[in-house]
């Protein structure tokens, strides 16, 4: 009897979850940057007008990236951090980060995103991306 011709779901996923643990570290990079560029677009242009400067800290987790969004207000120039979500990944891939992120950090200069790096006492690493809306007023 010949095979079917439908994909299950379980082998769709099986399939993917394969295709996941070969992607290379550009593709990686490609798809954390396309998620930064989602949390800078969901904000309306009527935010956008309140706002100095808009940013985004990218912390390395045991087990994820754990992404923050921080604010400035226009107003008062005070600071509102809000967690935004996760991006979960390997062992493998997070030992890789280090690349991975290098290059996320390559694709956000190119569209004139700002970014920073640093290291924090427990060596967690961070990387932040951000707009400063007022300083591009100024130019």
């Amino acid at each position: 009897m010949p095979e079917s011709r439908r994909t299950t779901f379980a082998k769709r996923l099986a399939k993917e979850r394969q295709v996941a643990s070969q992607t290379p570290n550009r593709a990686i990079a490609a798809d954390i940057w396309t998620e930064l560029k989602y949390i800078f677009e969901s904000y309306s242009k009527y935010e956008l007008e309140c706002i100095d400067v808009l940013a985004i800290t990218v912390t390395e987790k045991a087990d994820r990236l754990e992404l923050s969004v921080t604010t400035t207000n226009h107003r008062n120039h005070s600071d509102e951090t809000e967690p935004w979500g996760n991006i979960f990944m390997s062992a493998e891939k997070l030992n890789r980060l280090h690349a991975i992120m290098k290059s996320t950090m390559r694709m956000a200069e190119t569209e004139g995103v700002q970014t920073w790096t640093d290291v924090d006492d427990d060596h967690h690493r961070f990387w932040g991306f951000y707009i400063d809306f007022e300083a591009e007023k100024g130019q």
